[in-house]
């Protein structure tokens, strides 16, 4: 990232809490940017299904662990 810019990283245990978590959190930091709303919308629900796809398929036969 170069001057001026800002990075959002998360680091959360695996469980299907974390994907609404990271959602909520990346909507108020994007809006905070001052992100349009369409495209706002699009990059917090790829967001989310990321996460809830990696918690679900990634850590479904074994015990939680960190999803970053």
């Amino acid at each position: 990232m170069g001057d001026g810019e800002s990075a959002l990283r998360f680091r959360l245990l695996a469980v299907p809490a974390a994907a609404s978590i990271v959602r909520e959190r990346l909507r108020h930091w994007l809006d905070g940017l001052g992100w349009p709303e369409p495209e706002l919308d699009d990059v917090v629900l790829a967001v989310h299904e990321a996460v809830s796809n990696s918690v679900e398929h990634g850590y479904a036969d074994t015990e939680a662990g960190e999803v970053e």
